[in-house]
Order: C-alpha cells, then sequence, then structure tokens
C-alpha cells in the first residue's frame, strides 16, 4: 500500500502549472504527479529541470482507479546532478541494505 507513505523523488519537470499548485516529473519513463500547495517558498523549476522532492504519496480516488499524487514537504532542484552515478550509489546502498535486513 503506497497511499500515506513517505518517499524521496526525483525526475525531470515535464508540466507545471503554478496557478494549480501541480507538476509532472518523469524518471525512467515513470511519472508521477506532486502536489506542490505545502510548499512554503517559490519552487525553484524548469520544464527539464531536475528536481528532488520528499513528502507522502496520496491516492486520489475519481473516476476509474485512483491517480498517485507526491504531496510534497521539500523539493529542491538538482539540476547539475550526476544521475548515472545518483542510481549506481543507490543500487549499491540497496544492496548493502538488502544484505544486512535493514
Amino acid at each position: 500500500e503506497l497511499d500515506g507513505a513517505s518517499v524521496r523523488v526525483m525526475g525531470r519537470v515535464v508540466w507545471n502549472s503554478v496557478e494549480e499548485c501541480r507538476l509532472a516529473i518523469e524518471y525512467h519513463g515513470a511519472r508521477l504527479e506532486v502536489d506542490t500547495g505545502l510548499l512554503q517558498e517559490r519552487l525553484d523549476c524548469r520544464l527539464g529541470g531536475l528536481l528532488q522532492c520528499i513528502g507522502e504519496l496520496d491516492v486520489e480516488r475519481g473516476e476509474g482507479r485512483g491517480k498517485l499524487v507526491l504531496r510534497a514537504r521539500v523539493s529542491r532542484n538538482v539540476d547539475g546532478l550526476d544521475v548515472d552515478l545518483y542510481d549506481r550509489c543507490l543500487k549499491i546502498r540497496r544492496e548493502f541494505e538488502a544484505e544486512r535486513g535493514l
């Protein structure tokens, strides 16, 4: 169950609606909508920019099945991050935690 889970996500901004306090990010072909309404400061992002967010996942119920939305509490621009190195480090960390049952 992902509803209510706290997560950190990263992706490239593919659309942004300042009026609706919503944007969408994509990473490795997966897309996630982000609600930016809880953020205290103006969000520093542009289309195509790399963004990292921490928040809670929420399943918005509507017509048909629910849509997964991240309610961002913290967000930062991470343009310039070496994404390949980040992915390799994340893989090593997950392997380390799996070996130790963390």
